[in-house]
């Protein structure tokens, strides 16, 4: 697997508006497609614990979001495809 970093490219545009995250976000999955769809569903299920409902697919959108394979990372290539940071607490 790999480690993914996926960052909002302008997270001033009116898309992000109803979004609270708008920071980078660490994901291991074994393509980018994967962290695409894993960050956009962890956020929203973040989101949504919070009260707030976001448009899910906007980690999915390349014009949106810049998404690199990082060559070096402190977190380890092997384990379960997962957002690595940011970490919310989940109940």
């Amino acid at each position: 697997m790999a480690i993914f970093r996926l960052t909002p490219i302008n997270p001033a545009d009116n898309h992000w508006s109803d979004c609270n995250w708008r920071k980078p976000v660490q994901v291991r999955a074994p393509n980018e497609r994967r962290a695409r769809l894993v960050a956009s569903s962890h956020l929203a299920e973040a989101e949504a614990r919070l009260g707030h409902q976001i448009d899910d697919s906007l980690w999915t959108e390349p014009t949106l979001v810049h998404c690199e394979e990082l060559p070096e990372s402190p977190f380890p290539p092997i384990g379960e495809v997962n957002v690595l940071t940011p970490k919310f607490a989940r109940h």
